[in-house]
């Protein structure tokens, strides 16, 4: 009897609880937004990547693409500080294990040095010329590109407004 007493007085508020939740039959609904927008502005992902025997050459050869890559976006778009019309961020080098064609098992392992390279497009004019020539560059593997809008906070309010404005439709009919 304690056991049921206990277990009762455990349950309790939970049952308060319970009391506030609507009766059925209820409706959930949802709601849509939709905006067609063009986008304003790309971004290109990329690694440099390097492979020699003596790792100092092959950190030599990245940092020279890398003083290549920003000479292009300064010739294509004006210097990147200030409103430039592209800007580059470099992440620091890393070197990540490679397969070795030397079937010895004593001999050392190889290893790619590679850095990470994230460029933002904000003059879409721009964006041909750049990819054209970074994918003429030689040491670029992995690359990505998106495109989005500058403005994206706005358009994504804009949206959620939309939303809820479908959804209140919805509920009334």
């Amino acid at each position: 009897m304690l056991k049921k007493l206990v277990l009762v007085l455990a349950l309790s508020p939970l049952l308060a609880h319970a009391v506030d939740l609507p009766t059925y039959p209820f409706i959930h609904v949802g709601g849509e937004g939709f905006i067609m927008a063009a986008p304003d502005m790309g971004e290109i992902d990329f690694d440099v990547s390097a492979f020699d025997a003596d790792p100092a050459a092959a950190v030599a050869v990245i940092q020279a693409r890398v003083e290549e890559i920003r000479a292009l976006l300064i010739e294509q778009s004006g210097p990147p500080e200030g409103d430039g019309a592209a800007a580059i961020e470099v992440q620091d080098m890393r070197k990540e294990m490679r397969k070795s064609a030397n079937p010895d098992a004593n001999a050392p392992p190889d290893y790619d040095i590679r850095s990470a390279v994230h460029i933002v497009v904000r003059d879409l004019t721009k964006w041909r010329p750049i990819m054209l020539a970074l994918l003429q560059k030689p040491n670029i593997d992995h690359m990505s590109t998106t495109f989005g809008k500058s403005d994206r906070l706005k358009v994504e309010q804009e949206l959620t407004a939309a939303a809820i404005k479908d959804a209140l439709r919805r509920a009334d009919a």
